[in-house]
């Protein structure tokens, strides 16, 4: 197909994708639930950008793929500036301020602050309504509201970007090693200048950061989604005990206690290092405001599972960590999988679910779950010399659990509604007797 007739397929798909956002933002005689409508629209705007990114492939050129690069590098240098200087802080949500101010209460010139602001106000980030004067976008607004996007820009500006830049030099440097090439230890030096090479004192900013752009940099939603877990029997059941293992938050188990107000929930943390007891991020620290029905512990990833008699046991896949010693990923899963191994053997009734990405080798996933896996594999390889498992690797390491009585095997594989790309994989044990 030609490049024209490639830009009027295009232009017919971005017309329809935009007629749906738009009935599924007006439409208030819709018989769905706003939760389906929201589901809708955003499904809607993602494929309307999805359509412009292919049209922007036709039409732009040598120059204008270095443009955007650069104008990407100015706004990404402004953002991280706007950070350090808290400037959106000094920015009303209501109204607007005067640039002259808001440069006097952070001590830099005016004329800096001016420049900084008119190169992202063409982006849709902050406006100038008036000459001098400074107002929050709609964008804007939403980084000044939630500080988990400012954080996620500011590991991709101070810490991922760095690691990205530097991948190459990582590389050529590896090549002095004797086993480097073909091996997962092949960006060594890169390691030494990210997280386990880091100011001890600036870990907790670093992991609240590295939190925030799992989320919202790398699209990474394993520790959430809840969909996955919805059609398992336990979950219908009264008092049913469910363990969240390896996680980094309650977020997942304040969802289930209130779409299950039967369920004890028990969230293990992963436990985070520092240099300092009162930095760690433990059961003692966290969420103090949870449900009563959620009971939070510590506990070391791959050691004896203490909590025997559960019905579900929700596996969080290990993920590096800013401070904790590099361990190979792929070695931390197969010692969490033989961990319950033991587990669901003594108790027959257990399920394990593993949450994964769904990401697999026939290449068949949509380009938004593509584009979010290639950025999860090389910020992880940059970050911590590690890659993202593909799905087929994780069912034929699971396959490989056995002891003398029997083994894992996969009883069932759910796929997430969501448009991110995870699998829950249900996990029973097998007595060899039993087949």
């Amino acid at each position: 197909m030609t490049d024209l007739l490639q830009l009027e397929v295009h232009a017919r798909e971005l017309l329809t994708s935009l007629n749906h956002f738009s009935t599924h933002r007006q439409d208030d005689r819709s018989t769905l639930s706003p939760p389906e409508e929201l589901e809708l629209s955003d499904s809607a705007r993602e494929s309307a950008l999805a359509t412009i990114a292919k049209i922007q492939v036709i039409l732009s050129g040598p120059s204008d793929f270095i443009h955007q690069m650069t104008t990407q590098t100015q706004i990404l240098a402004c953002m991280r500036w706007m950070g350090e200087f808290h400037v959106l802080a000094y920015i009303p949500q209501d109204g607007s301020a005067l640039m002259k101010d808001i440069s006097d209460l952070i001590n830099v010139s005016e004329s800096q602050l001016c420049r900084i602001i008119r190169m992202v106000t063409p982006m849709g980030f902050l406006k100038e309504p008036q000459p001098g004067y400074v107002a929050h976008s709609a964008l804007s607004a939403s980084f000044a509201s939630k500080q988990s996007y400012v954080d996620a820009m500011m590991f991709l500006a101070n810490t991922l970007a760095p690691a990205a830049l530097g991948m190459a030099t990582a590389q050529h440097d590896s090549e002095y090693h004797e086993h480097a090439r073909n091996s997962l230890c092949n960006h060594e030096s890169a390691i030494s200048t990210t997280f386990s090479s880091i100011d001890k004192t600036q870990l907790p900013l670093l992991q609240r950061r590295w939190h925030a752009y799992l989320r919202h940099g790398m699209g990474y939603f394993c520790d959430t989604a809840t969909d996955i877990l919805t059609c398992l029997e336990p979950f219908r059941m009264e008092k049913a005990l469910i363990v969240e293992v390896g996680a980094r938050s309650t977020e997942r188990a304040t969802i289930l206690a209130k779409l299950y107000p039967m369920l004890h929930i028990t969230v293990q943390l992963r436990p985070t290092c520092s240099t300092s007891g009162k930095n760690r991020v433990t059961a003692s620290n966290v969420d103090r405001m949870r449900p009563p029905r959620i009971t939070i512990l510590d506990r070391v990833p791959g050691s004896p599972q203490p909590i025997q008699d559960a019905a579900v046991y929700i596996i969080n896949l290990p993920l590096p960590d800013p401070g904790m010693p590099p361990s190979p990923l792929a070695m931390q899963i197969r010692a969490e999988m033989m961990a319950h191994l033991n587990t669901l053997r003594t108790n027959r009734s257990a399920t394990m679910v593993l949450v994964v990405p769904s990401l697999s080798d026939c290449g068949a996933e949509s380009g938004k779950s593509v584009s979010l896996a290639g950025i999860r594999d090389f910020s992880l390889l940059q970050l911590a010399n590690e890659r993202e498992m593909r799905l087929t690797e994780i069912i034929d390491l699971l396959h490989k659990m056995s002891d003398s009585e029997g083994r894992l095997v996969l009883v069932n594989k759910v796929i997430s509604a969501g448009r991110y790309g995870i699998v829950g994989l249900e996990v029973k044990y097998q007595a060899y007797a039993d087949r």
